[in-house]
């Protein structure tokens, strides 16, 4: 990988993370701050309301020495409520975004080994270079309610398991997971959102 395409990859990121107004994982956030910089996305087109909260992203590497690589993977906290029904469901989007070889996350798994398997995905080659290619994943994962309840204050730790290859850990940090049940409180009773 040519030393312009990795900065211009850094440079996009680094663009995308400003422009939305979201911060890195680095940077705590309360739930109050969590709930305010949360997004609603509600079309007369769709049949669900979502909302998520803010992307957080981490950066995982691998190898060592000349064969170093970095994953950056961004996760995202949504409430999904079906218009229809008004059934609420928390949902989990991780994107990876990795070089080498396929790997297709298909599971993950939570803290004291329950799995959740791809409710959606969307899998692309980004770039390839002789036998070495950049691949995006971004994969939907359904967390169990009860699950979300009883992270309110520990937060949620899940490992992204591919087919091929190590899985990768990712922390959601308790005030996002507060500020979606509150999301998700207020939505199953009826509350208009802002």
């Amino acid at each position: 990988m040519s030393v312009g395409f990795r900065l211009a990859r850094r440079l996009s990121l680094t663009c995308v993370i400003a422009a939305c107004g979201q911060m890195p994982a680095a940077v705590p956030m309360t739930a109050d701050q969590v709930l305010a910089a949360s997004t609603i996305k509600d079309s007369q087109f769709d049949k669900t309301k979502l909302v998520s909260a803010p992307r957080i992203v981490s950066k995982h590497q691998r190898g060592g020495g000349l064969y170093t690589f970095t994953d950056t993977v961004s996760t995202t906290l949504s409430v999904s409520q079906d218009k229809a029904s008004g059934a609420v469901t928390f949902l989990l989007t991780a994107t990876v975004e990795y070089g080498g070889r396929w790997r297709f996350y298909r599971t993950a798994s939570l803290v004291g080994g329950f799995t959740l398997v791809e409710k959606a995905a969307s899998r692309q080659v980004q770039s390839c270079r002789g036998v070495e290619c950049e691949f995006f994943e971004s994969v939907v994962f359904e967390l169990p309610a009860a699950v979300m309840r009883s992270s309110n204050e520990t937060g949620l730790v899940v490992r992204l398991n591919p087919d091929v290859g190590q899985g990768l850990e990712v922390s959601v940090a308790a005030p996002y997971v507060a500020a979606m049940n509150s999301i998700a409180q207020a939505m199953a009773a009826g509350r208009t959102l802002k």
